[in-house]
């Protein structure tokens, strides 16, 4: 485990141009209350032996097609820049790669959060295939969801989450990547995911527990209104103790998936941030915390996270806090991780984002209306990668030290405590830096030293820019500016100025609450003429 503080200045600078995984121990702790007669059951459904719907199939890139009226088409590019989602009427085809066709009528809105998603020329989409007639189904699916965030370069964040929390036995929703054209001609490239519905609900649960409350955030009831328990709900919500929880949830598989989202990291959901995640009412199990909306996860905290402290929000995260003040549970907590870290294979997720960029790589290169230029996918597909494994070797180490072991594993002079991998003899405080996106020596920044390219490549409005992440003063980012050929600016856009904001955000864990006006920072951006 490694705490030592990121001091000095951050200067990144904007340049235009552009397993069986072990066995969780859990407290010897019976619910004190039943909702029924079968009691609870804190065995997750093992997802992946429930075969996702064809269309989420990992070794193929659907052709999804929708044919709608100019006007239709007009009002949904009218619903974006007016910030509104309306449905709107469209025939919805999937090209097989067989040379077959599945057609039928569907309907199209917006989806994303306005305020924060809807930014540049790309929509994201959600399409029903039951607003019209309710038992209306595609392959057994009410709906699809198209995600194509602005600030997920790979497209491939969330697929891989949810593939990794579907390795672990967590219900996730299936994903894949798909294409899609609106009247003949290409749109882009977009994240497939499988919606959470009453059909995702019988998919992971089976259809005699597919009947509770399934509610978006804890909040927003969003399946099965006729048999959801509200008053349930608010005593789940109102009683964050670890017996009320007890009482009411399936804990220890609540403990998983908290885990599992702290490893990934999930940057957005429950374990921080607090509204990405569903809670669904399981008739036996209880309450029960479900994954969702992944695609700002991984790289976009830093991979030094610490499980424990790096968001802290005891209004928001009250469940989470019980367990982690509760000693018998924390040591579940602890257990969790462990599992969940031990499945967090870099080899196996890389091996997946390797093979899912190959997939993907022509769709993105053809896409004519995403904001993310080749260069910031590219980089983008090589920080994940690196991510992943430098993510692994920390935790290693950060479990060793939380269970009071600070023996040094790999023999490279530096404790578990103070080691930023104390699997990797090569990576310790005082290591040789060298250029590869890993962190060597231990001092939170990554390929700072001369010689090592540190940009990655954002877009924005028509604009390509370079964000440099180096301790360097303003002055002296002014001179590497000059030197790439720049001149010192600021952004000038609302677009330009979020890229900035989420690709900075997290190079210093010191600045996550004070975002880019800390006093003790200097910030600097170059950029090109």
């Amino acid at each position: 485990m490694y705490h030592r503080a990121m001091t000095g200045y951050l200067a990144p600078m904007l340049l235009l141009a552009a397993c069986t995984a072990p066995e969780v121990s859990l407290p010897d702790t019976e619910p004190t209350e039943d909702r029924d007669d079968t009691g609870y059951t804190s065995v997750l459904p093992a997802a992946e032996e429930e075969e996702c719907p064809t269309i989420f199939h990992q070794d193929q890139l659907p052709d999804l097609r929708l044919q709608m009226t100019d006007s239709e088409w007009a009002a949904i590019q009218a619903d974006y820049h007016a910030y509104t989602a309306s449905w709107h009427p469209a025939t919805f085809s999937w090209q097989l790669d067989s040379g077959g066709t599945i057609e039928m009528s569907a309907e199209v809105r917006l989806r994303g959060n306005p305020g924060f998603s809807w930014i540049g020329d790309k929509m994201q989409f959600l399409i029903a295939f039951d607003r019209d007639d309710p038992d209306a189904r595609m392959l057994g699916l009410r709906a699809l969801v198209l995600d194509a965030s602005w600030y997920n370069p790979t497209i491939l964040r969330d697929r891989l989450a949810y593939a990794h929390l579907r390795s672990l036995g967590i219900p996730a929703p299936c994903a894949n990547n798909a294409t899609l054209t609106v009247n003949g001609d290409y749109y882009g490239l977009f994240t497939l995911i499988e919606r959470l519905d009453h059909e995702y609900l019988e998919r992971v649960f089976g259809a005699d527990a597919a009947d509770g409350g399934l509610w978006e955030g804890g909040y927003d009831l969003d399946s099965n209104p006729e048999t959801a328990d509200s008053a349930a709900l608010s005593a789940y919500l109102s009683d964050p103790s670890v017996a009320g929880q007890l009482t009411r949830s399936d804990l220890a598989a609540n403990v998983q998936e908290w885990a599992a989202e702290a490893v990934i990291p999930q940057n957005d959901g429950y374990w921080c941030c607090s509204h990405n995640y569903y809670l669904y009412d399981h008739p036996t199990q209880g309450f029960l915390f479900l994954p969702w909306d992944l695609d700002y996860s991984f790289d976009t905290a830093p991979w030094s996270a610490d499980p424990d402290t790096f968001y802290r929000d005891n209004d928001s995260q009250p469940h989470l806090e019980a367990v982690r003040a509760d000693p018998e549970w924390y040591a579940a907590w602890l257990d969790a991780l462990a599992t969940a870290n031990a499945a967090y294979d870099p080899e196996i997720l890389g091996g997946w984002v390797d093979e899912w960029s190959a997939q993907t790589a022509d769709a993105f290169a053809a896409d004519p209306h995403t904001s993310i230029s080749q260069g910031a996918h590219d980089d983008g597909v090589e920080r994940l990668r690196a991510f992943v494994a430098a993510r692994h070797g920390y935790l290693g180490g950060w479990l060793d030290c939380a269970e009071g072991d600070d023996t040094d594993h790999d023999g490279d002079g530096a404790p578990a405590c103070q080691d930023c991998d104390d699997a990797d003899p090569a990576i310790h405080p005082g290591a040789t830096e060298t250029c590869d996106r890993r962190d060597q020596d231990c001092d939170r920044w990554t390929d700072e030293d001369a010689g090592c390219d540190t940009c990655d490549e954002v877009a924005f409005d028509d604009g390509r820019f370079l964000l440099c992440a180096e301790p360097m003063t303003w002055a002296e980012a002014d001179a590497r500016c000059t030197a790439e050929g720049g001149a010192l600016g600021v952004p000038a856009t609302t677009g330009e100025w979020y890229a900035v904001v989420f690709d900075t955000y997290w190079q210093d864990e010191d600045r996550k609450s004070t975002r880019l006006n800390s006093s003790h920072t200097v910030i600097s951006y170059a950029v090109f003429c």
